[in-house]
C-alpha cells in the first residue's frame, strides 16, 4: 500500500487529478507538471540557444544509462521510440513468423497491436 503522503505528491504532480479520475494511460496520458516543466526548458533551449544539440543528445545517453541501470540492464539494451505502437511494431516484426503461423489477438484491443 503507498502511504497517503507519497499518494498526494504523486497525484500534485498532474493537475488534472484536480477534476476527474483518469485510467486510461494506454491509449493518452494526463501531463505530469514535471513533464511540463522539462519540456518548457527543452523549448527555451530552442529558442535563445538555436537548439544545443551537442547537449540533448548527452542528454539522451545519459537517461539511456539511467533506465538501463534501473533495468539492471545494459544501455545498448535500452531504445527509445516515439510512442507504444512504434515499440510494439518493432517488437512484433522482430518475431520471425511465416505464412500458416497463428498470432492470438484481445477482441477489442487497440488497433495498432493488430497492425504489425
Amino acid at each position: 500500500m503507498i502511504p497517503t503522503d507519497k499518494l498526494a505528491a504523486v497525484r500534485e504532480q498532474f493537475p488534472v487529478t484536480r477534476h476527474q479520475l483518469y485510467f486510461d494511460s494506454a491509449h493518452q496520458t494526463p501531463l505530469a507538471q514535471s513533464v511540463r516543466d522539462a519540456l518548457v526548458a527543452f523549448f527555451s533551449e530552442g529558442l535563445e540557444m538555436a537548439g544545443p544539440k551537442p547537449v540533448w543528445l548527452r542528454r539522451v545517453e545519459e537517461t539511456r544509462a539511467s533506465v538501463a541501470a534501473f533495468f539492471n540492464a545494459s544501455p545498448s539494451e535500452i531504445a527509445f521510440v516515439k510512442n507504444t505502437s512504434e515499440g510494439l511494431n518493432i517488437a512484433a516484426n522482430a518475431v520471425p513468423l511465416k505464412a500458416g503461423d497463428n498470432v492470438v489477438l484481445i477482441e477489442g484491443d487497440h488497433p495498432n497491436n493488430a497492425y504489425a
